[in-house]
């Protein structure tokens, strides 16, 4: 931030500071503008022409005051917005009429993290919905967007935002543009809309299983359709667990590899099929956080007792880290804890954890309709209101064509007079 604003100063000042004059120059520009007095040798030093350590906070406050901050900590909360507003101006002026090279320059000068994302996301969505879909291929191939470059939470906020616009768009993007490598690996493999198996998520896996395949998405694409099957309550397709092996294997299909597992192998218990696919990927002692977002999706939407109490008997939640792209992550977890509660009787508990999930998060991030059935079923036990199937559900059940949500199942699903526990979906 103290170089911006050093920057910001020379704007302000409207000259270069390279030389001693310089600064005595801009120290009595300072003394007329702000009535605060800053000596030429503090302004050499800060400029590095000549030795000195940090500046001091009166220093950052007169500079900033100079800019036209009331002090420094205001500079620093404004000057990078509005830094990143003219930098979206920019952007704009190029998209007015975009050739390739032009932006690949400009995305390519920015430092790498989340603005340079941001502003690449704003430039991919205005091709798209100007379906300028070449000057987009060329700088696809041009490696404009590198997603193992990215923390993971960026990477879902990239595929989530580009997924659900090409979800929109009609026509749907060209067959060149939705295979591409680098679509394939920063939007597809990474969005996994739940809702849309039955519909243009799934017309675009079968786009995919036509090319030629890394063995990422081959064993990707291998889990998914033993999870389509499964919500579609089909027989599993035959599958040969072994081949579910990627070097150094992504934690997020890691955790879609012990999904399918636990899937074909139901008389095993959690934790043996846990240990399993932990030896058989090779995988670190501690298993990253993002390893249980297939697990944790899977015992919402299958009402998995076993699992269930395994997450919460295992993982720990700390809300801190999923604060920003991650809330959905945080609100099926405390859906779960609600659920695991249910399934231990515990009725207050359940509603204390359920009175925090905030639907609103969990169903934004990728178009999670699908959590729907199990939100609504849940609510529907601690409300005492399990007799009646909710109209809203029943068509969004309908328009995600999923026959395991059915009026049967929520039934099925509720507690039984016998024994007062809910039932549970099986997975044989």
């Amino acid at each position: 931030m103290i170089s911006r604003l050093k920057n910001e100063v020379v704007k302000s000042c409207g000259f270069e500071i390279l030389q001693r004059g310089q600064c005595e120059l801009l120290s009595r520009l300072i003394l007329e503008r702000t009535d605060q007095f800053i000596s030429y040798n503090t302004l050499r030093r800060l400029w590095g022409l000549a030795p000195g350590g940090a500046p001091q906070r009166k220093t950052l406050d007169a500079l900033s005051q100079f800019c036209g901050y009331v002090d420094y900590a205001q500079y620093n909360n404004a000057a990078p917005k509005l830094a990143f507003w003219h930098t979206q101006a920019e952007l704009h002026r190029i998209l007015v009429a975009p050739e390739s090279k032009s932006l690949l320059d400009f995305l390519s000068s920015k430092e790498m993290g989340l603005e340079r994302l941001q502003l690449l996301l704003d430039t991919t969505r205005h091709l798209l919905l100007c379906r300028d879909h070449s000057t987009l291929l060329a700088l696809l191939d041009d490696g404009v967007y590198n997603a193992a470059a990215y923390p993971y939470a960026y990477q879902i906020h990239f595929a989530s935002s580009l997924g659900l616009l090409i979800k929109s768009l009609d026509p749907s993007p060209p067959d060149t543009l939705l295979t591409h490598p680098i679509v394939v690996e920063g939007v597809y493999l990474r969005l996994v809309d739940y809702s849309a198996l039955n519909g243009y998520f799934g017309r675009w896996t079968t786009l995919i299983r036509k090319q030629p395949l890394t063995q990422e998405s081959r064993v990707f694409l291998a889990c998914l359709d033993q999870l389509h099957h499964r919500l579609n309550n089909q027989p599993l397709p035959p599958i040969n667990l072994d081949e579910l092996f990627v070097n150094q294997c992504p934690s997020v299909l890691a955790g879609r590899i012990f999904t399918v597992h636990l899937l074909r192998q139901p008389l095993m218990t959690v934790s043996d099929v846990f240990a399993k696919v932990v030896k058989h990927l090779n995988l670190p002692a501690s298993t990253p956080l993002t390893f249980f977002h297939e697990p944790l999706m899977m015992a919402l939407m299958t009402c998995h007792e076993d699992l269930t109490s395994w997450i919460m008997a295992n993982i720990v939640i700390e809300s801190d880290r999923l604060e920003h792209f991650q809330l959905h992550d945080l609100h099926a977890y405390r859906l779960l804890a609600a659920l695991h509660a249910l399934f231990r009787s515990e009725h207050d508990q359940a509603k204390t954890w359920f009175d925090i999930v905030d639907p609103a998060e969990f169903l934004k991030p990728a178009c999670h309709d699908i959590l729907v059935f199990p939100y609504r079923r849940i609510q529907a036990q601690i409300e005492g209101s399990q007799a009646i199937f909710p109209p809203d559900v029943r068509l969004i059940t309908n328009r995600l064509g999923h026959a395991c949500f059915s009026e049967e199942t929520w039934h099925n699903w509720f507690l039984n007079p016998d024994h007062g526990h809910p039932k549970v979906l099986r997975n044989d």
